[in-house]
């Protein structure tokens, strides 16, 4: 692979990488009839839900220590700014990568025979991840008529919570009401043992009256 094969650059604001401005890529690309042109490649802003999944440290894959293709990458110092752009792609939304990964793979081949075993391995599955596209849908679809089978079940335990709700207020306001005669019972039974004893005592009032009666035999009664 000569040098012109791998002068790709990136070119980004200089504020922040997370700038509302969308970063381009600069790619050398190869037209037979007119030589080597230079091709924008836009890329999307980055998807916080999926940025993680292609997120690493260059650094972690440059060892001074390594040697063979470690070695390569040491003596082309571009080959940071490449996997920088492919980080910079990686960030589009997954939807997007599954679409069209010909930017990636691209850039991925150019810088290859650079790159240590290690990160080669990392970075081909995700290159190309457009593999997966049926079976990413396939999921999608899983989980939309999962939603949708949730949705329909929340809803029918709402309608139960509601009517749960009201059967409890029914059964709140017969238990005050069944408390609330348990409590008068004690009044209640004080109430008729007193109109009992006045029961009583008007009986025995009754009966010394009709002792006291001139002329009054117990053997008349």
């Amino acid at each position: 692979m000569n040098q012109s094969s791998i002068e790709e650059r990136t070119t980004q604001p200089e504020t922040s990488p997370l700038s509302s401005q969308s970063p381009r890529i600069i790619a050398d690309k190869e037209d037979p009839e007119h030589g080597i042109q230079q091709q924008e490649i836009p890329i999307q802003a980055a998807n916080p839900s999926t940025s993680d999944l292609f997120s690493f440290n260059i650094d972690e894959f440059v060892d001074d220590e390594d040697t063979g293709t470690s070695h390569s990458m040491q003596n082309h110092p571009d080959i940071k700014d490449q996997l920088s752009a492919i980080l910079q792609l990686f960030r589009q939304n997954t939807s997007v990568l599954l679409e069209n990964t010909e930017p990636i793979q691209r850039l991925f081949r150019q810088i290859m025979t650079h790159l240590t075993d290690k990160m080669i391995t990392l970075l081909t599955p995700a290159a190309f991840i457009e593999s997966h596209y049926y079976e990413v849908q396939g999921a999608r679809k899983r989980i939309a008529d999962r939603q949708a089978n949730y949705a329909q079940s929340l809803k029918a335990l709402e309608t139960e919570r509601d009517q749960l709700m009201l059967e409890l207020d029914r059964v709140n306001k017969a238990v005050a009401k069944a408390q609330g005669r348990l409590n008068d019972y004690p009044i209640t039974i004080q109430e008729k043992k007193k109109e009992l004893a006045d029961s009583i005592n008007q009986v025995c009032r009754q009966h010394r009256q009709v002792k006291d009666i001139p002329s009054f035999d117990e053997e008349d009664l």
